[in-house]
C-alpha cells in the first residue's frame, strides 16, 4: 500500500492535462497508426496526383481559353471597328450632298433635316470653322470646348468622342464627326449626335450578355459600352472607380497595370467572383474592346473532372484502407498486449510479470519490459524508503549509463548534507547564537532555495527580535527609548505596538519625575497632563494626587498664617485618608489648638475687661508650645496685675483713714 501511495503521488508531477493527453494518444493502437499512415501515403498519392492532373488540366483550358477568347476579341475589336467606320464613311457620304459644303444654312437644313432619323441620329448639327455649331432639326446651338474628336474633324479626320454630356440635352451622347470639305478645304463639320448606347448590342453578342459579354473602354478609362445601361449614363470611368473603390475598381487596377490600347488578358474580381478578359484596341478610335467572363465558367468542365477525380480517390482510399488494416492487425496484436503492461507500469505498478510469446523484435522486447520492471521495483523500494526519511538506503546503479539510479544516488548526497546544515542551524538556534546562518553556497537548485528560506525565516526572527531586545535593554538601564518605526508583518508587527505602547507608558514616568522634582523644591506650577494607558495613567493620577494635596496643604498653611482657622471643618469632613494619615488630624489638632488657644485668650481678655483680675487661662487645655503661651499670658497677667493689686490695696487702706 505504501508503494502505491508513493507511485500514486509521483503522479502529481504531471498536470491533469497533461496526464489525459498522454493516455488519449495511447490509446490509439498501432493498428490505427499503421492504417492511417497507409491511408495517408494512399491519399497523398492520390491527391497529389489528381491535383497535379486538374491544375494541368485547368492550365491547358486556361490557356486554350485565352488564345481564343484573344482571338475573338480581336475579330469583335475589327468588328466594332467596322461598324463605327460604317456610321462615319454614311456620314461622310452625307457631307458631298448638294448644298452641304457652301455651309448655307437652309440648304443644309433642306439636305440633312429630313433623314437624321434614318441615319441614327437623335440630331444632326453643323459647326463652323470657330467652333459654333447648330442643330438642323432641333436648333439647338453649342461650342465646341477643343475636345478632340472636334480637333480631329477640323483637321479633316473623321472621330468619333466618348461619351459626353450635350450642351443642348445635359445628356450622355456620342457624337461622330466628319469634317465638311469645300474644293479638298475643311469648311466645317457634321456632328451627328447618337445614343450612347449604340454598342450596347454589338458587344452584348459577343456572349450571353450576363455571364459573357464585351464592352468598351475609352484610353482615359471612360465606359463606351457596357450591358448596364446605367454605368454609360452615369459616364463611369473605371480609373475614378479606383479612387472611390466603385464597382469596377479591381477592373481599372488590372487595365491600368496591362497598359490602356493594348492587346492581352487581364483577370480581376466582380462582386467577389473572378472573371477573366481579353482585351483588344479598336482600329481607328482610342477604345479598347474588352470581352470578359467568368472563370469558373471556363473552368466549369474541370469542375465535373475534379468530382469523378474525388470519387476514384474515395474508392482507391476504401479498398487501400481495407487491405491495410488486415495486415495492421496481424503486427499489432502482441504490441497491443504488450502497450496495455506498460500503461499498468506507467500507473506505477510494478507488480507485473512479461513472459515473451515470440522469438522476433516483439519477443526481444518484452524481455528488455521484464528488465525494466525488475529495476522499477528496486528503485521504487528505494524512493519509499527516502520517503520515510531513510537516507542510508544503498542504490545499486544497474550500468555506467544508468542516469535515474546515479540521479537518487545524488539526490540522497544531497538530503543527508541538508539534513545536517538543518541541524547546525538548529542546534545554533538553542544555542542562542542567532546570527548563525546556513552556507548556501554548498548546495544548488531547490536544496540551495531550501537553505535560503530557511536562513530568510531565521532572519525575520532575528531582526525584529533584536530591535526590541535593544529596546528593553535601553529601558532596563532606565534609558526611555525612541518608538520603533520599522515595518513588520503580523505578530512582528504585534510586538512591535506592544514595545512602542511601553515606551509611551514610560513617558508618564519621565513626567512624574519632572513634576516630583518641582515638588522636592516647592514648586508646584506643574503638573501632569498627559494621558496613558493602564498602570502609567493610575502613576500620573497619583502623582497629580499628591501635587493637589500639597496645593491643599499650601491653601491651609496661607490661611491658618492669615489667622484664617475656616478649612477646620472641611478637614474634619474628610478625616483621616487612611490608617497610616497622620497629616489630616495633625492639620485638625493644630488648628483646633490655635482656635482653643484664641478662644481662651479672648476668655481672658473678656474676663480682664470685667475686672476679673484673678482669671487665668487653663494651661492644661494645651501641649507644647501652645501651654507656654496661656502660661506666658497668665505670668504677664501676673506681674501687671500685682502692682495694680497692691496699689488697690494701698489706696483703700488710704481710704479708709
Amino acid at each position: 500500500m505504501k508503494k502505491k501511495a508513493l507511485l500514486n503521488s509521483g503522479n502529481e508531477l504531471n498536470p491533469p492535462s497533461a496526464t489525459s493527453t498522454i493516455k488519449g494518444t495511447r490509446r490509439k493502437h498501432l493498428s490505427t497508426k499503421l492504417l492511417g499512415f497507409t491511408l495517408v501515403i494512399l491519399a497523398i498519392a492520390v491527391i497529389s496526383l489528381s491535383i497535379i492532373f486538374i491544375n494541368m488540366g485547368s492550365a491547358a483550358i486556361l490557356e486554350q481559353a485565352h488564345a481564343d477568347a484573344r482571338k475573338y476579341t480581336d475579330e469583335g475589336a475589327s468588328h466594332v471597328s467596322a461598324i463605327i467606320a460604317g456610321n462615319l464613311n454614311t456620314l461622310s457620304e452625307v457631307t458631298l450632298r448638294s448644298g452641304v459644303a457652301t455651309m448655307d444654312w437652309n440648304a443644309q437644313v433642306a439636305a440633312i433635316a429630313g433623314d437624321v432619323e434614318k441615319l441614327g441620329y437623335q440630331d444632326i448639327a453643323v459647326m463652323n470653322m470657330d467652333g459654333h455649331a447648330k442643330y438642323l432639326a432641333g436648333g439647338g446651338e453649342f461650342d465646341s470646348a477643343g475636345q478632340f474628336w472636334y480637333e480631329d474633324g477640323f483637321k479633316g479626320d473623321t472621330a468619333i468622342s466618348d461619351v459626353a454630356i450635350c450642351k443642348v440635352t445635359q445628356k450622355p451622347v456620342v457624337f461622330d464627326v466628319v469634317p465638311i470639305k469645300n474644293n479638298g478645304q475643311v469648311v466645317g463639320l457634321l456632328v451627328g449626335r447618337r445614343d450612347p448606347t449604340f454598342l450596347k448590342d454589338t458587344t452584348n453578342a459577343m456572349g450571353d450578355g450576363k455571364r459573357q459579354y464585351g464592352f468598351v473602354v475609352s484610353n482615359e478609362g471612360s465606359l463606351i459600352a457596357h450591358p448596364d445601361d446605367e454605368m454609360i449614363m452615369n459616364q463611369t470611368n473605371v480609373f475614378n472607380d479606383i479612387e472611390n473603390n466603385g464597382v469596377l475598381k479591381s477592373f481599372g487596377i488590372a487595365f491600368k497595370e496591362m497598359g490602356v490600347g493594348q492587346t492581352g488578358m487581364l483577370s480581376y474580381t466582380l462582386n467577389g467572383e473572378t472573371k477573366i478578359g481579353a482585351t483588344a484596341p479598336i482600329p481607328g478610335t482610342n477604345w479598347t474592346l474588352v470581352i470578359a467572363q467568368y472563370e469558373s465558367d471556363v473552368l466549369a468542365p474541370m469542375h465535373h473532372l475534379r468530382n469523378i477525380t474525388l470519387l476514384v480517390l474515395l474508392l482507391v482510399l476504401l479498398l487501400g484502407g481495407a487491405a491495410a488494416w488486415y495486415l495492421a492487425k496481424r503486427i499489432s496484436k502482441p504490441i497491443v498486449e504488450l502497450t496495455a503492461l506498460a500503461d499498468q507500469m506507467a500507473l506505477g505498478d510494478v507488480d507485473l510479470e512479461i513472459a515473451a510469446t515470440t522469438e522476433d523484435e516483439i519477443g526481444a522486447l518484452m524481455d528488455s519490459f521484464a528488465t525494466i520492471i525488475e529495476n522499477r521495483k528496486a528503485q521504487a523500494d528505494a524512493a519509499q524508503r527516502l520517503s520515510e526519511g531513510d537516507f542510508a538506503v544503498e542504490i545499486i546503479p544497474q550500468s555506467d549509463k544508468d542516469v535515474l539510479a546515479y540521479s537518487l544516488i545524488g539526490l540522497v548526497a544531497e538530503m543527508n548534507k541538508v539534513n545536517d546544515g538543518i541541524k547546525k542551524i538548529g542546534l545554533a538556534a538553542q544555542d542562542g547564537q542567532l546570527n548563525y546562518r546556513g552556507n548556501t553556497t554548498e548546495y544548488a537548485g531547490a536544496f540551495k532555495d531550501m537553505i535560503v528560506s530557511l536562513n530568510n525565516m531565521i532572519n525575520t526572527f532575528v531582526k525584529p527580535l533584536k530591535v526590541a531586545s535593544k529596546a528593553i535593554e535601553r529601558i532596563g538601564n532606565g534609558v526611555i527609548p525612541p518608538p520603533i518605526t520599522t515595518e513588520y508583518k503580523g505578530d512582528f508587527n504585534d510586538l512591535k505596538t506592544n514595545i512602542n505602547a511601553c515606551i509611551e507608558g514610560l513617558g508618564a514616568l519621565t513626567e512624574g519625575n519632572q513634576v516630583l522634582a518641582l515638588l522636592c523644591a516647592n514648586d508646584l506650577s506643574q503638573k501632569i497632563d498627559g494621558h496613558y494607558q493602564g498602570i502609567y495613567q493610575e502613576i500620573g493620577e497619583s502623582i497629580n494626587g499628591v501635587h493637589a494635596q500639597m496645593v491643599h496643604i499650601v491653601e491651609i498653611a496661607n490661611n491658618i498664617a492669615a489667622g484664617n482657622l475656616c478649612d477646620l471643618d472641611g478637614l474634619k469632613a474628610i478625616g483621616q485618608r487612611s490608617d497610616n494619615d497622620t497629616l489630616v488630624p495633625s492639620f485638625i489638632l493644630m488648628i483646633e489648638s490655635i482656635a482653643l488657644l484664641v478662644a481662651e485668650t479672648q476668655t481672658m481678655t473678656r474676663m480682664a475687661v470685667a475686672g476679673d483680675l484673678d482669671n487665668r487661662g487653663d494651661a492644661t487645655k494645651f501641649q507644647g508650645e501652645y501651654a507656654k503661651v496661656v502660661e506666658g499670658f497668665n505670668q504677664t497677667l501676673d506681674v501687671v496685675i500685682e502692682p495694680i493689686k497692691a496699689a488697690s490695696a494701698t489706696l483703700r487702706e488710704l481710704a479708709q483713714g
